[in-house]
């Protein structure tokens, strides 16, 4: 038997992919699984395996030759022909999330326009906000 083409197996990996059994094969993974992939990935041994891969990654080269075999094209083809549409979706997924990240910089946002009204002229103004924002991160003021 001859192996199938490249354009054949494409097309069968898109069919597949779209078929309601792959859906429904995938929601039946997902709900099947009984620990916390987050708890798995977050255990010192995967970290540090995550650790060590990003290094080799990197100071092997092939980080930077993946990278730079990436088309920016491609990129910016499926940026804004899939990702643009997926905005508002991606907007109503994250709104909890979002929700309380805004109220819990509240505070902060207010002490930055504070200080940025009691500082004169411009680039203490950027300053006095910023030393505000550094300060809540934890971080040494400029």
């Amino acid at each position: 038997m001859a192996v199938k083409s490249a354009a054949d197996a494409l097309k069968r990996w898109q069919a597949a992919m779209s078929s309601g059994t792959a859906r429904q094969n995938y929601i039946d993974g997902i709900n099947g699984t009984t620990v916390n992939p987050m708890a798995e990935a977050a255990t010192p041994a995967a970290m540090q395996k995550y650790r060590d891969n990003v290094l080799e990654s990197i100071s092997s080269g092939r980080r930077e030759r993946k990278l730079m075999q990436a088309s920016p094209a491609v990129w910016k083809s499926n940026a804004v022909n899939f990702g643009a549409s997926k905005l508002a979706d991606a907007a109503k997924k994250g709104a909890a999330k979002y929700q309380t990240w805004s109220q819990a910089n509240q505070g902060t946002w207010q002490q930055m326009q504070d200080a940025a009204k009691a500082a004169t002229g411009t680039m203490e103004k950027i300053r006095a906000a910023l030393n505000v924002q550094l300060a809540a991160a934890g971080k040494p003021t400029v």
